[in-house]
């Protein structure tokens, strides 16, 4: 159970993060370049595909975003709020 709600976090970080990317008109180079990390790896958190990402990452791309940690976390959850009521209907 415990991997599962991390798996879902996850994707719904990764879905924060594009969200907030194209609201801001970043591509996922731009984004790279104000965080310091790799293209290809913003796309992989982006995708879900990075299952522990760490504080440090989070950090970096939320203030690359413009963004405190915890309201990326925030949107994240509210985004994952919004897909389960969605399905519910």
């Amino acid at each position: 159970m415990e991997n599962i709600i991390r798996y879902e976090l996850t994707n719904y970080i990764g879905h924060a993060i594009i969200h907030l990317r194209i609201k801001m008109n970043y591509t996922q180079e731009d984004l790279a370049g104000y965080t310091g990390k790799n293209e290809k790896y913003i796309g992989r958190i982006e995708r879900g595909e990075v299952r522990n990402i760490t504080v440090d990452t989070l950090t970096d791309i939320s203030f690359g975003l413009k963004i405190t940690p915890s309201k990326l976390v925030a949107l994240a959850e509210e985004l994952e709020r919004n897909a389960k009521t969605n399905m519910k209907e």
